[in-house]
């Protein structure tokens, strides 16, 4: 009687599939003996194999402790990055750090991060600050142009009223002041307020001096005067020296001029922010 026994197993198939089965290779036989000796490098290599077989491998006390901490960081690897990132001053990086995992790996790093999201967000704070005050500065436009009698340039830094007037015909409509200060090669240095339209009263004849205050200190008289061509629509201060230096520590300048038929009108001047080094 024909007798079925059990299929004969390869051997090579079983030694293949118990090699699978529990990880070891000869690389990580490899590995496991270079860990064991005190190798970081191989120690790092069994970490990344996340593979408790080869983990338990690892006999020696010296190489158990290399490659629990080399495990931590292979497990951590992103927040290491980041934290190396965030230290070496990527801010963007920061926010992506999970200080209880690095407190993990490397406990030392965690008051260098710390100390790092501290300063960002004291700078953040400090931006937050200065774009404060920068919303409180006047958009003062410079601009430059040739004097062409001289071959020299003339500079001007000007700016437009917080608030407008309303004339009666024939200069009706909302306008704002202008104040502009000049320097210029043949004429020197000028403080000049103009208008679009109107009749600006301000001449050793009629009404010689406008009156000036800064921030809430007391109103100042300067002396004014017309242009050579007698236009009715600027007016020059006289001493636009100690205009200009008055107005470099103030905020606001009220500037208040006398108008044909419309009495006394003042603008307000956000003068913060003038920057007299482009002149």
């Amino acid at each position: 009687m024909l007798m079925i026994t059990e299929k004969r197993r390869n051997p090579l198939i079983i030694l293949a599939l118990f090699a699978i089965l529990s990880g070891c290779d000869g690389a990580t036989n490899k590995y496991i003996k270079d860990c064991n000796n005190g190798d970081r490098n191989a120690c790092k290599e069994i970490a990344k194999l996340n593979n408790n077989w080869a983990h338990s491998q690892i006999t020696n006390q010296d190489a158990k402790g290399i490659l629990q901490r080399e495990i931590l960081i292979y497990k951590y690897r992103n927040d290491v990055k980041a934290a190396d990132e965030c230290i070496a001053g990527q801010n963007s990086s920061c926010n992506q750090v999970n200080t209880r995992n690095i407190a993990l790996v490397n406990l030392k790093l965690v008051p260098l991060i710390k100390e790092r999201l501290k300063q960002i967000k004291e700078a953040k704070r400090q931006g937050e600050l200065q774009a404060a005050e920068k919303a409180t500065w006047g958009q003062w436009t410079y601009s430059s142009d040739e004097d062409m009698a001289t071959g020299k340039k003339s500079y001007t830094a000007t700016l437009d009223s917080e608030n407008t007037v309303d004339f009666d015909f024939p200069y009706s409509g909302p306008q704002y002041g202008q104040l502009m200060l000049r320097n210029h090669p043949r004429y020197g240095f000028d403080a000049i307020v103009s208008i679009q339209k109107g009749q600006i009263l301000c001449s050793e004849y009629s009404n010689p001096y406008v009156l000036v205050r800064f921030d809430n200190g007391s109103p100042i008289k300067y002396e004014c005067s017309a242009p050579a061509d007698s236009s009715t629509v600027h007016s020059f201060i006289s001493d636009a020296d100690s205009f200009s230096q008055q107005m470099k520590s103030a905020s606001v300048a009220y500037i208040t001029l006398t108008f044909y038929q419309e009495g006394s009108q003042t603008f307000k001047f956000k003068v913060k922010g003038y920057d007299e080094s482009k002149l």
